[in-house]
């Protein structure tokens, strides 16, 4: 460490000790498989809410699979596995009450909750694609209000596909899930990777490194939109590739 920095990193270090462990928990949730792959927006057209307290008891099953599977999926340096399962479900069911209180019927008051327009999803996505669809179409909300687009003129992009930074998350994501456990430092690259669409050079680790060769492989017309991706052994040879 450079000493004329380690003041500022003894004063940032309690900040990042809370965000590492944030990140953790977010990358042993995610790469967990307690996400609904059956039921189909069709079944919800068709179906009828359950009771609320119905849905407390589920949520807390779900909070001990939540937790097996984090234990066997999760980042190695995860700690307090049942207790951040069952906050997570608890957050998610209190989070859901909210359907309950719509006057609508049930599927418009669940998409209403995903914040999608119903006239955007097919009837054979999954509530676990649709899910993905609700985060890729909120970050295409917050990038359209960021640079001044009005959401509504591109919002039907998500009917064929994705903007190439978000399709470049999303194939990074799939790789990293297919991992045989999660890991935090995935959290950060697969928002740095849709940098290599519009820089000369970026960095990686190896995982993602393999990643990219693998993303490219299979969409070879990503190939000639992203640049230079590689790996350095230490951080002090970045010099030699500037």
């Amino acid at each position: 460490m450079v000493e004329s920095h380690r003041e500022q990193w003894l004063f940032m270090r309690p900040l990042l000790t809370v965000q590492c462990k944030r990140r953790i928990t977010i990358a042993s949730i995610d790469h967990s498989e307690i996400h609904d792959k059956k039921t189909k927006l069709s079944d919800i057209k068709l179906g009828k809410l359950i009771s609320p307290d119905d849905a407390h008891h589920i949520c807390r099953s779900l909070a001990k699979r939540l937790s097996d599977e984090m234990k066997v999926r999760g980042d190695h340096r995860m700690i307090n596995h049942d207790q951040v399962a069952l906050d997570f479900m608890d957050s998610t069911f209190s989070d859901g009450l909210a359907i309950y209180q719509s006057d609508k019927n049930p599927c418009d008051a669940i998409l209403d909750h995903f914040k999608i327009d119903k006239d955007m999803l097919r009837d054979n996505m999954t509530i676990s694609e649709i899910a993905q669809f609700s985060v890729i179409n909120e970050k295409l909300k917050i990038t359209s209000e960021k640079i001044g687009i009005n959401y509504e003129t591109v919002k039907n992009i998500l009917h064929d596909n994705l903007p190439p930074s978000l399709f470049l998350e999303s194939e990074i994501h799939k790789e990293t899930r297919s991992q045989l456990r999660g890991n935090a430092s995935n959290i950060n690259d697969k928002y740095l990777a849709a940098f290599a669409l519009y820089t000369d050079l970026i960095e990686v680790d190896k995982r993602t490194l393999d990643s990219f060769e693998r993303i490219k492989r299979k969409n070879t017309n990503l190939t000639y939109m992203i640049g230079q991706v590689f790996r350095l052994k230490k951080y002090a040879d970045i010099s030699k590739v500037l």
